[in-house]
């Protein structure tokens, strides 16, 4: 755990757990169960059979449906190693009642936990799991009630309406309806949640051609608000929350308890199956041609349904609810009479009574899960289709999959009909109504992938997703936000179609919940499942081959700095310097050196410089404590506090201010820990006002150690078994510790606190040992703060962030309880190293510790 301090102690939980009847439970990984000494070989044996079983893994509390969002090290293909915790939440609530969810949103909030939102775990971004978070399991919550007449809160009246619990799947709403012959507007996969994300993503599926989207289904929501109260949410109450819940993207605005739906007596089926594989590609690219010129002739006799492209073969699998069987059949078979030259494994056109017995037959049992996967997507509007079939054909034949990448393009005729025709008021993508196809790009890869390599696979993602938006509207072009890319540009416009609709969504969130900064969807995700714990340190290498890749994490870097243009501009500028030098060295505004200098080092410095090297005005303290107070606005306590913190902190109180209060000091380690930058801009007149006082008291300090200019200090962590292997793979490398770092002249007294820190089976406790040296200039600054701080006794160092070590030993003794790793500080820049550190001539790259995405 990266914070030990935060997690409540086990009385408080045990608490907790009395006040939700006892409905707390540990949450492992899928395949845990196989890593244990000795590991259960009954559920062991159980999960790896059943590892690509979505119904399993919708049960399993741990698992996600894609196993890559666990994060984890173990596997079903990597045999017995250690498992680690990953972004698998440590403790959830098996929440069956509204009393659970209100006392375990109450709970995080009072507790300052993150909360994550979880049913079945189809979660193309990963939103509903986290590392170090309290889960809400609400997969158990299975009500499901038909009301014959239902009255809206306008005076509509609808029959045969369904109030659908929050842990309802689809396969059991279709079962259900089936005894009625009715139907609801659901998605294609049967284990897949019916008004979780899926519903408050939009919700495509095989009837909406027919019917409309999913989220245009909805009468009301019963839901329970971040304040823990709940409320009814529809036309007339809450009005706002009801537009964002039609469209605007799951757990992000409230926890949805039930849904009332609209239901339609259910429709027969005409399907038609195929399967084309072409001898070349020419040939096939000429079918390709055929088939989309042939799409607006299908969807005008009313076919929806779905295609898939690998190499030179294509699986189509249409259907027409409610259609004349011998006008569907004569249409499609118009299209294939015309391609008889081609291999036909597939040729099937079928009637069935309902849409219930399609279903079963056809789709439900193919939806196989567990594998490692990523998704980019395009919706294609109508117009382009029917005017411009063939760049349409031709972009579509480009971003095919490829077995041997283990990639595929799926077509959805899932949109236009009565998505475009109906009016109604929500928050689904407005893309949404002028579409006709929604395409995917599928990218998986094998769990021994690299992290370099997992880096390419979603580089080559992001291209293929390109020749999509090329007929898509380009620039304009969105996607649907549950089923995109996580490393999607531009994200606020894909996802939500426009700034305005995002702008209001954002604005919705903030007032349902002020302890966000508003945000909705992507930028905390990202920062959750890119980056583990030990993600904060960054490695420098003398690999001169991998130069090039240092734009790459760079780019990842531009939706999180308002000023990024202007860094990228002074980095390339650099970077282009150094290339054209004919002696390896280069020339910048920091000086002349004949050595190869860090340019990702002067990039990062560049970045955090921002957040220190700041006008200390009082708009920036104003800012900085609302930013504090939109986290506690519920905290009659901490308000209180921060009214003292507002009034004291200054460049000659903040380190106190860092020390004496705890959750302030957390927020900011969290933030640095998890690079968000978002928090951190907001808050820099404090880090400005920290930096000040460090570099004040820093000459000082120096001056009173010149007797004694080499010291060690101590700090103990709780990390990872993975990750304490791994530090061992970087000795006499050079790390960049993002975030400050206090210790302790005082070994023993850090022996004793981190001896009280009761680490998890996947983790082990480390000593750091850090040796500075007085006389090596241009470090950040440190200085001992016990005169500073809160407590007067404690004999502690802190050091400024983004300080330079290097890693000189990991020491593993009988003699020792604990591990010692050693770091010395060093000079920020290499001119200004140790001699024998100038004779190494550095490249440059970023390369952070290798983890499991």
């Amino acid at each position: 755990m990266s914070d030990a301090n935060c997690w409540p102690s086990l009385p408080v939980w045990q608490t907790f757990n009395e006040s939700v009847q006892g409905r707390l439970i540990p949450v492992q990984p899928s395949v845990a169960f196989c890593s244990g000494n000795p590991p259960n070989d009954d559920l062991c044996n159980n999960a790896l059979t059943e590892w690509t079983n979505s119904k399993w893994r919708s049960d399993q509390v741990g698992s996600m449906q894609n196993h890559n969002w666990e994060n984890t090290s173990c596997s079903d293909h990597l045999g017995n190693v250690i498992c680690t915790q990953g972004s698998v939440p440590r403790l959830a609530v098996n929440a069956t009642t509204v009393e659970h969810v209100q006392a375990t949103v109450r709970f995080s909030s009072e507790k300052n936990l993150r909360l994550v939102i979880k049913t079945t775990g189809h979660d193309y971004l990963g939103r509903s799991t986290a590392p170090d978070s309290l889960l809400l399991w609400l997969h158990y919550m299975k009500s499901m009630t038909l009301i014959e007449q239902y009255t809206s809160c306008t005076g509509e009246d609808v029959a045969n309406a369904i109030r659908l619990g929050a842990g309802v799947q689809w396969g059991e709403v279709y079962t259900w309806l089936s005894a009625y012959n009715l139907i609801a507007i659901g998605g294609a996969s049967s284990t897949v949640g019916a008004i979780g994300g899926f519903l408050q993503g939009g919700g495509h599926g095989p009837l909406t051609r027919w019917k409309g989207m999913a989220a245009d289904q909805v009468l009301e929501f019963d839901v329970v608000t971040a304040d823990g109260q709940r409320r009814t949410v529809n036309a007339c109450e809450n009005k706002d929350l009801f537009w964002a819940l039609r469209g605007g993207g799951g757990g992000s605005f409230a926890v949805v308890l039930s849904a009332v739906l609209r239901t339609f007596p259910s429709p027969s089926m005409v399907s038609a199956l195929y399967t084309v594989s072409a001898l070349n590609e020419d040939r096939y690219a000429r079918f390709i041609h055929d088939f989309i010129r042939f799409i607006p002739i299908l969807a005008d006799v009313g076919y929806a349904g779905y295609f898939y492209m690998i190499d030179t073969s294509i699986v189509i699998a249409l259907f027409v609810p409610n259609g004349n069987f011998t006008v569907a059949a004569t249409t499609i078979d118009e299209l294939m009479k015309n391609n008889t030259d081609l291999q036909f494994s597939m040729n099937s056109t079928r009637l069935f009574p309902s849409f219930y017995d399609y279903f079963a037959s056809i789709m439900a049992p193919s939806s196989p899960t567990g594998g490692n996967v990523l998704l980019g997507s395009r919706l294609i509007p109508e117009k382009i289709v029917r005017d411009q079939p063939d760049r349409v054909a031709e972009a579509f034949f480009q971003a095919r999959g490829h077995n041997k990448t283990q990639s595929i393009l799926i077509g959805h005729l899932v949109a236009g009909g009565q998505i475009a025709k109906i009016s109604i008021n929500n928050s689904v993508n407005p893309a949404w109504r002028t579409a006709l196809l929604h395409m995917i790009n599928v990218q998986g890869w094998d769990e021994d992938t690299t992290v370099s390599d997992q880096n390419m696979i979603a580089s080559r993602l992001r291209v293929q997703v390109e020749i999509l938006q090329t007929v898509a509207g380009d620039a304009q072009s969105s996607c649907y936000l549950n089923e995109a890319d996580p490393n999607e540009p531009n994200w606020e416009q894909k996802f939500f179609g426009t700034r305005t609709n995002y702008d209001r969504l954002a604005s919705i969130k903030k007032d349902l919940d002020p302890n966000v900064d508003g945000d909705v969807g992507l930028p905390l995700i990202l920062s959750t499942h890119t980056r583990s714990q030990t993600a904060a340190i960054y490695v420098y290498s003398q690999d001169v081959q991998r130069l090039r890749l240092l734009l790459q994490p760079i780019k990842k870097v531009q939706y999180i700095s308002d000023d990024f243009d202007s860094i990228v501009k002074h980095f390339k500028r650099d970077l282009k310097a150094y290339e054209k030098t004919a002696n390896g060295g280069f020339i910048t505004k920091y000086g002349h050196s004949s050595d190869m200098l860090q340019l990702d080092h002067y990039y990062l410095m560049l970045h955090w410089s921002k957040f220190y090297n700041i006008d200390t005005s009082n708009e920036g303290k104003s800012l900085l404590f609302e930013t504090y107070t939109n986290y506690y606005v519920h905290n009659k306590r901490m308000r209180t506090i921060l009214q003292e913190f507002n009034l004291g902190i200054g460049p000659n109180t903040a380190i106190k201010w860092y020390t004496c209060e705890p959750f302030i000091s957390r927020l900011l380690n969290t933030a640095f820990q998890t690079h968000n930058y978002s928090f951190l801009k907001h808050v820099r007149y404090f880090i400005h006002c920290i930096h000040l006082q460090l570099r004040n008291e820093h000459p000082g300090f120096v001056r009173n150690r010149l007797h004694k200019p080499i010291f060690s200090i101590y700090c103990g962590r709780l990390i990872t078994t993975v990750e304490f292997k791994r530090l061992k793979m970087y000795l006499n490398r050079v790390i960049l510790i993002t975030s400050f770092l206090m210790g302790n002249l005082d070994k023993s007294k850090v022996i004793q606190y981190i001896d009280r820190c009761e680490p998890s089976e996947n983790e082990t406790r480390v000593l750091l040992k850090i040796n500075i040296d007085i006389r090596i200039r241009n470090t950040q600054p440190y200085a001992d703060i016990t005169h500073l701080s809160n407590e007067h006794n404690e004999n502690e160092i802190l050091i400024m962030f983004g300080a330079s070590f290097r890693l000189m030993d990991v020491i593993i003794s009988p003699y020792q309880t604990l591990p010692v790793c050693v770091l010395e500080l060093c000079a920020e820049r290499p001119q200004l190293m140790p001699p024998n550190e100038r004779e190494q001539r550095w490249y440059s790259i970023i390369e952070p510790f290798e983890s499991k995405k």
